[in-house]
């Protein structure tokens, strides 16, 4: 399966429809004052919430390693500045991750967003300068096409999405596509940054263009604040440090 077919699916494949949006917002969130250091792969792993920490999820926590994830083709964007920025999106990790982990977390109720998790960590500075180039690249992306997993250059578009505080920084992008097939993808990603960890959390939604609109927006996906700040919390406490969210 190539990179592109991973972008808004997640694990699961999806297609998509007439050209999406995707959102781009950072967050206001200050960092700590005491240093957060790189987790281990242990530490990490150690590092994800579980359906005690979470009781109305599902979790799943998943065995894939980081070079398992390597083996994925790159991703083919347009601009080319772009590329960059949808690998980080759709894989999870950028260049130079030593720790990389997976979760999903699934709400048992009817049209509840399935969260993707994945938490990476990096060598000192290395976190902040992926966090540099998403955002330094995302005004370039506010209208890009991406190959999909079927070989087709998709069209994809950015809109405007609200600010998330967690973490030292945070960065939230909603992407919607769509395909000649007739389905129409959202997705909606957060990133958050905890001091060298980086969080990503993914949910989408696939569906036909033709759905009513109240019906669309009734499925449109959502990851939940909350979720977000009891997993940052976690991670902050693996690290030494207080939180504040």
């Amino acid at each position: 399966m190539l990179a592109a077919a991973v972008l808004m699916t997640g694990c699961s494949s999806g297609t998509g429809t007439p050209p999406g949006t995707a959102a781009v917002t950072e967050s206001a969130a200050s960092p700590s004052p005491s240093v957060a250091r790189a987790l281990s792969q242990a530490e990490l792993e150690a590092a994800r919430l579980t359906e005690a920490e979470a009781p109305e999820y599902n979790v799943l926590l998943l065995d894939e390693t980081l070079a398992e994830a390597e083996d994925q083709a790159n991703v083919f964007a347009l601009p080319f500045a772009c590329g960059n920025v949808l690998e980080v999106l759709a894989r999870g990790y950028a260049d130079r991750a030593e720790g990389y982990t997976r979760a999903n977390l699934i709400l048992p109720e009817e049209f509840a967003t399935e969260v993707y998790l994945t938490m990476t960590s990096y060598p000192p500075g290395r976190a902040e300068q992926v966090f540099t180039m998403v955002r330094n690249s995302l005004p370039h992306c506010e209208s890009m096409e991406f190959e999909s997993g079927y070989g087709e250059r998709v069209p994809a578009e950015l809109t405007a999405a609200k600010p998330v505080a967690a973490g030292d920084e945070a960065i939230s992008v909603h992407m919607s596509y769509s395909s000649r097939r007739g389905t129409e993808s959202h997705a909606s990603y957060v990133l958050v940054r905890t001091g060298e960890v980086i969080a990503l959390f993914k949910g989408d939604s696939h569906f036909g263009s033709s759905l009513p609109r109240r019906h669309k927006e009734r499925l449109m996906p959502v990851v939940a604040k909350d979720l977000i700040a009891r997993q940052v919390a976690k991670v902050q406490r693996a690290q030494g440090r207080s939180h504040s969210l």
